[in-house]
């Protein structure tokens, strides 16, 4: 009787690990931000709230921020506003990009979890430079090989 008191409360023991483990999330991916509505369900809501956005401030200028959850490292949330701008100049048929980092940094806010959490945030000012290359200036290719050789599984 005592074996098997001893092998229950084992087992119970377990149950309760098992339980009590927190869910260890995946670093954002490279992905558009969509804003978090409270009638999504719980899965959604992993996936909403992160990512990129941009706001074009003038005819070539644009500021790009990444937002990461709390697995994502703040160098992964600059790489990928960078990654966003050089985007926006190919859109635009424009091989050279000049970036100006201009917020780096973690805020307070509640994760995907309902934790206060510390997430990672940049913000980054790109202007698009049309037939214009400067000391300072990026090339399309060169972000974009740089970070397919950095995230080979995200950017294929």
């Amino acid at each position: 009787m005592q074996m098997m008191l001893k092998a229950y409360l084992q087992i119970a023991l377990l149950a309760l690990g098992a339980c009590t483990t927190t869910t260890q999330s995946t670093p954002t991916k490279y992905v558009r931000k969509t804003e978090c509505h409270s009638g999504d369900r719980v899965q959604l809501q992993q996936e909403c709230g992160y990512g990129y956005s941009e706001v074009m401030t003038d005819e070539n200028v644009y500021v790009v921020s990444f937002e990461g959850n709390s697995s994502t490292s703040l160098e992964r949330t600059t790489d990928f506003a960078i990654l966003r701008c050089a985007q926006i100049a190919k859109d635009r048929v424009s091989l050279d990009i000049a970036v100006y980092i201009t917020e780096t940094g973690v805020f307070s806010a509640t994760d995907e979890y309902g934790n206060d959490s510390n997430l990672p945030r940049t913000s980054v000012e790109c202007e698009i430079l049309e037939n214009l290359r400067r000391a300072d200036s990026l090339t399309v290719e060169s972000v974009e090989t740089k970070m397919r050789e950095k995230y080979p599984q995200e950017l294929l």
